[in-house]
């Protein structure tokens, strides 16, 4: 059958009442699907991220004086780095050149950046620029955002969060430039000589310097107490992979420790928390595949006579199987389009609307293009198994129908 021959057929067919009732009921259960793969694939996205985040992999114990104790365990297998656990935590300073017209976007918008001691390598991948070679040198991440998501609209209102995703920086473009950096009432230039991507669960307001530099910023105080300063007690031993943390963290108990995770996590949390979408998208791939067989098992036996003429007419079994495939093929790829509109829309609204905290924190949530078009190639395959399959059981009954008629 010619293709020009086809489409006059298929051109009365395409919008009958059952193809678009069909159409709109897949519409809906496409975004259903997209928006539980969604799902499926962030959670995973989140678990692997959790188990690579540097701070999943750094165990804090109580500081000691003995020098051999602390070669041993620097000596352990897989520990990377013992120091303070001082440089575990982090300081921030303001940066004026950075704030915005608090008009335009909101009150309070003043510029903040985090600091953390570039303390080996593994802290930050460079991707322009340097590392640090000097006092007075900063690196920043590729995607820059120098503000909190905290806001507040009122001076005695409550916290809310509200990302603004136009005012990202490139941190390429501030390779050879400089910050001036507030705090305390104090001014500090830094010097920004690298960018590096964007670590793992780590905000987007993280910028590195050197441990001379952070301790110029904060003191050895890690509380006060009635104005009393208590002195950081503690070590922290990074570990060069979350797997190797339990081992490492045995040995430290053998040497007489008692390591505290700085992050703990529930792996079987993590990993069962694809279980909700998962019976969610088995249970809507249940109705679709239901659907779809007996509409089109409806469809083939409603559409007897109209096959008994091209039959009649002298079209082969092979050519009414190739036209009813190709009326399939025009319905899904009109439904999958409105579908995947339909699926961005309402993706990036719930994204900027909902899940600005998210997106500071780098954690994404991508949209899984490869898994949507496998869902939606082998449910057109499906589809058209039972189209064949209905129609050549049918189509020997086609003449009879049309004699009856």
């Amino acid at each position: 059958m010619k293709l020009n021959d086809s489409l006059f057929i298929l051109k009365r067919k395409l919008l009958k009442k059952d193809n678009i009732i069909l159409g709109c009921v897949l519409i809906f259960l496409f975004l259903a699907i997209f928006a539980c793969i969604t799902s499926i694939n962030f959670f995973i996205c989140f678990r692997t991220s959790m188990l690579e985040a540097k701070d999943g992999n750094t165990l804090i114990i109580e500081n000691t004086d003995d020098k051999e104790k602390l070669e041993e365990i620097e000596n352990i297998e897989h520990v990377i780095l013992v120091a303070s656990k001082k440089y575990v935590d982090t300081t921030f300073v303001n940066v004026p050149q950075f704030d915005k017209d608090k008009t335009k976007y909101r009150k309070y918008m003043d510029s903040s950046i985090t600091l953390k001691t570039f303390l080996t390598d593994n802290d930050a991948k460079i991707v322009k620029g340097s590392k640090l070679k000097n006092r007075g040198d900063m690196i920043c991440p590729r995607k820059f955002y120098p503000y909190s998501v905290y806001i507040e609209e009122d001076v005695n209102s409550e916290f809310t969060t509200k990302f603004y995703d136009s005012l990202i920086i490139n941190g390429d473009d501030l390779v050879g430039k400089s910050i001036l950096a507030t705090s305390d009432n104090k001014e500090y230039k830094f010097n920004v000589v690298g960018s590096f991507q964007n670590n793992v669960l780590e905000e987007l307001d993280v910028c590195y310097i050197s441990k001379e530099d952070f301790d110029m910023l904060r003191d050895d105080c890690e509380m006060y107490s009635n104005e009393e300063c208590i002195k950081y007690n503690s070590l922290m031993v990074r570990v060069d992979n979350y797997s190797n943390v339990a081992e490492v963290e045995k040995k430290l108990q053998d040497l007489g420790f008692s390591p505290i995770r700085k992050y703990s996590y529930d792996e079987q949390t993590l990993s069962s928390m694809t279980a909700i979408p998962l019976f969610i998208s088995s249970i809507i791939m249940v109705i679709v595949i239901t659907i779809i067989y007996n509409f089109f098992r409806k469809k083939s036996i409603n559409n007897q006579f109209d096959q008994g003429i091209l039959k009649s007419l002298g079209y082969t079994k092979k050519d009414i199987i190739s036209l009813n495939k190709l009326e399939v093929a025009i319905i899904y790829i009109i439904t999958i389009i409105i579908s995947f509109i339909l699926y961005i829309i309402v993706y990036y609204f719930i994204v900027n609307a909902y899940l600005g905290e998210v997106t500071y924190s780098n954690m994404a949530v991508p949209i899984p293009m490869v898994y949507m078009l496998l869902f939606s190639l082998l449910l057109y395959g499906y589809t058209v198994l039972v189209i064949k399959t209905f129609t050549k059981k049918n189509l020997n009954m086609c003449v009879q129908k049309l004699f009856e008629e």
